[in-house]
């Protein structure tokens, strides 16, 4: 009797921590956006790189699953659709890579998270740049 209460108190437990899951919306990384419709993009740092898309509307985190020592020298950045289907993905096959000097260097992309405006604040206050436009700031009242 007592294992047969401790087995109903358990999975009372576990409905009550998924129904509380449900109703908060959480990040999972696995946002994705058409390859093509990327507009810019900036290197925080090794590992982090902040893209728009579509054009300059919707900013997106990309979390590296490994440092690529020539990102935030490189010219240019290349997102490598590894799995053909158009997008650019968190937790895919898709990667960034980069041409320095040396030879090229690739990344798989370990999450891609759409960023809303407090998180755009706090990359821009934990690393320094602007990733805001200034007419994007200046709101007619």
């Amino acid at each position: 009797m007592k294992r047969f209460a401790l087995a109903i108190a358990l999975l009372t437990s576990i409905g009550t921590a998924s129904a509380t899951s449900v109703t908060t919306p959480k990040k999972d990384g696995n946002d994705c956006v058409f390859i093509r419709s990327v507009g810019q993009y900036r290197v925080l740092d090794r590992s982090n790189v902040v893209i728009w898309a579509p054009g300059r509307r919707d900013a997106y985190l990309l979390e590296l699953s490994m440092p690529l020592f020539g990102l935030k020298s490189a010219m240019q950045v290349a997102m490598i659709d590894r799995d053909h289907d158009g997008r650019l993905c968190g937790f895919s096959m898709d990667r960034i890579g980069v041409r320095d000097f040396g030879t090229p260097e690739t990344s798989s992309i370990r999450s891609m998270s759409k960023l809303g405006d407090e998180d755009i604040v706090q990359l821009e206050e934990k690393y320094g740049v602007q990733l805001k436009s200034k007419k994007a700031e200046k709101k007619p009242s």
